[in-house]
């Protein structure tokens, strides 16, 4: 099993999103809500309960590290 205890940071459809667990193990993909951003489950994600998972935990378009989306003028 590989395992990165360390999150990696990337882009991926417009959003920040960190990853960490074991790569080869079932995803958890943790959503926040309004005025949150991915942190926000740092403390659960990282329970002993959840080791054996990958976690992937999105900053959502205007949260945390993500940008804002464009205005809706700009989208064709």
């Amino acid at each position: 099993m590989t395992s990165s205890a360390e999150p990696t940071w990337a882009v991926e459809h417009g959003m920040v999103v960190r990853r960490f667990g074991p790569t080869d193990a079932p995803p958890i993909i943790w959503i926040h809500g309004l005025g949150e951003w991915s942190v926000s489950f740092d403390a659960i994600a990282r329970h002993p309960l959840f080791a054996a998972f990958s976690h992937a935990l999105p900053d959502m378009p205007g949260y945390g590290r993500s940008p804002w989306p464009p205005p809706v003028g700009a989208l064709h």
